[in-house]
Order: C-alpha cells, then structure tokens, then sequence
C-alpha cells in the first residue's frame, strides 16, 4: 500500500482491512461506520475500530434513522441488525420467517410513516418496527429510495414502482422496455432522476410527482452509468463509457463530448467547488464543471465506492483487488492531501 501528501510522491504504508459493501457517516455521533463481514467504525477515516459484531454474515445494506436514533444494517440470510451507537449491535433476527435465507440488499425508511421497505432475492418485505418483516410481493429491486416531500417510496428496475405504505405498490412505469440501474432526487430541482436503458440504448427519465414519468434523451448505444447535478452551472451530467450528455431540465439531454473511460460515481465537493470521480479503470479524476475531466492518479485497485462527508472536509474511496477479502481505502481532503491504506 501507498500513502501520499501530494498526489505525487509516494511512500509505502501498511494495514489490513475487509472489502466494505457500504460506508456512511454520521454527523450527530462524528464517526464512519463501514459494514461486510465485520463492522468497523472509525472518527477520520484513517483508522478503524472494530464493533462487537461476530455473526459473519454478509452485510449490504446501512441506514440511520434519526427518529429515533438508529442505524439499521441488512444483509445475507435475512440478517437485520441494529445500533445506537455504531460499536455495539443487536441481532434483531436471522433467517426471519416467511424471509428464510433471503438476502436483504436493500432498504429504505419512511420518516412520516415510521415503515421499514427492504428488497432481497426477487421479494419486497415490510416492517413497522425494522424487527418483525412480512413479505408483500415478489419484485427484484435495482434501487428503492424514500421521498419525504413526496412521502413516497420509489423503486427500479424493468418498472417504477410507487408506495406510500411499502404494502401497496403502483407500476407508473413509462413505455416500453427500459431497466433502471439508480433513482436519485434532487431537492433544489424537486425533481427524481432515475438512469438505465436497454441493453443497446441507455436513457434517463425524470419526475416532478413519481407518478408521470418522461423519457429523456437517448445515450446512443451504452448504459447510462451514472448521473449528477452540478450547482454550478444548475445543469445534469450523464455520463456512459465513451460519452457526457448534458440536460437543463433532467428531461431533453445533449451529447456533449467523447470521454475515454467509464465513469462509476462522482461526488461535488462544495468547500473546493469540485468534482471527485472514480472510474471502472482504477483512476480517481476531478473537474471544475462536471465536463472537463483530469486524472489525479491510477490505482492498483478497483474502486467499488465514492463518498465526500462535508461536515469534517473529508473524502473515502473504496476500492478492491481480486482477493474478496482484500481492500483499499483512499482518504483525503483535497486534490494535495490523498493517502491510501490497503
């Protein structure tokens, strides 16, 4: 492993870590908490602790009710765990009934209605207290957020499902055959953007309501990989293997460029009016408006996630060899402060 000041010299340094699924971070207790295997917790992102979590089952999934004051971590086996504080976790259960074995992969929380939604191996399941789950109907699940000011869960895949209880669900799909990979929403627009395609034609389709949705333009022959909304410029970036659309409204989208590698995540950095990115070819890269992009650095890892907490001024990128159990953390505050740890 490599640890750097400057982006530019390098020196070696050494520590072992488990390959995340998911980091979040937490603004009231000032701590990241990693899941996988193990969870580890940590307070800058440079050094972690482990929690007292030793059921060694896969976890997938991590939300944070603040409620109540929560998280909530799933995973393999219908696992559903909880804590209050990050390092002591209690198994609510394991291989729940009616759930068996299941993997959770993902799950969402209603903060008006107090419900639990979460999707695992074709099912969607509920939950009012996040300990007792029922299964409500059979649905594979790419993504599923929650919208507080619409008060409605939103899911994706081959459909859009809506609901306000996880119980109910309402295909307001668009026409035709699409699959959607993400859904986001963009409280400044008021808008809910999801990203896909077919397997030949990728597409984005944007929404004021949840319920009426409207095809954006086509992104020629690839998947959309991911989308973004700059403030600076108050426009949409989507971005596929080999090009950048560029959309005002999040509906009627414009090719913009050629690029020449495929963009996984990007985060904009507000204190350093930035964009961060990582790409399927181990590069980090940053740009000042979302389209013209620079190459910090090229890594020996895969990078698997990209996340910037705002609140201490720090960025976590996550990344993997061929070794499932092998990881790397990138952490930094800006494009001359970087260091990695694998």
């Amino acid at each position: 492993s490599y640890i750097s000041e400057d982006g530019i010299t390098w020196n070696t340094f050494g520590t072992e870590l488990d390959t995340p699924s998911k980091i979040i971070y937490n603004e009231k207790l000032g701590i990241f908490i990693s899941i996988s295997q193990t969870i580890k917790t940590s307070t800058d992102g440079s050094i972690w602790n482990n929690s007292d979590y030793n059921e060694n089952i896969g976890l997938s999934d991590i939300i944070y009710v603040e409620e109540i004051g929560l998280f909530l971590a799933v995973g393999a086996r219908g696992i559903v765990i909880q804590t209050i504080n990050g390092l002591n976790w209690e198994v609510n259960n394991i291989g729940m009934e009616n759930i068996g074995d299941s993997q959770f992969s993902k799950i969402a929380y209603s903060t008006k209605r107090n419900i639990y939604v979460g999707t695992g191996n074709g099912h969607l399941y509920r939950s009012l207290d996040g300990v007792k789950w029922e299964k409500t109907i059979d649905q594979t699940a790419y993504d599923i957020i929650y919208v507080a000011a619409l008060d409605l869960f939103v899911l994706v895949y081959s459909v859009i499902l809506i609901s306000q209880d996880g119980l109910s669900w309402e295909n307001v799909s668009p026409a035709g055959s699409w699959v959607m990979n993400n859904v986001i929403y963009i409280e400044e627009k008021k808008i809910l953007l999801a990203a896909g395609g077919t397997y030949n034609n990728g597409n984005t389709f944007s929404s004021s309501d949840g319920r009426n949705w409207s095809r954006s333009w086509s992104f020629g022959q690839t998947i959309a990989n991911c989308t973004c909304y700059s403030p600076i410029d108050r426009s949409y970036y989507a971005y596929n293997s080999t090009s950048i659309y560029e959309s005002t409204f999040g509906e009627r989208w414009n090719y913009l460029k050629s690029i020449s590698y495929s963009i996984i995540e990007i985060v904009y950095i507000n204190r350093l009016k930035m964009f961060l990115g990582i790409t399927s070819n181990r590069q980090l890269i940053y740009s000042n408006d979302a389209k013209n992009w620079e190459i910090l650095f090229t890594s020996d890892y895969d990078f698997t996630k990209l996340l910037w907490c705002e609140e201490i001024g720090r960025f976590i990128i996550v990344g993997r060899d061929n070794d499932p159990y092998s990881a790397c953390f990138i952490i930094g505050t800006g494009l001359n402060d970087i260091k990695i740890y694998t």
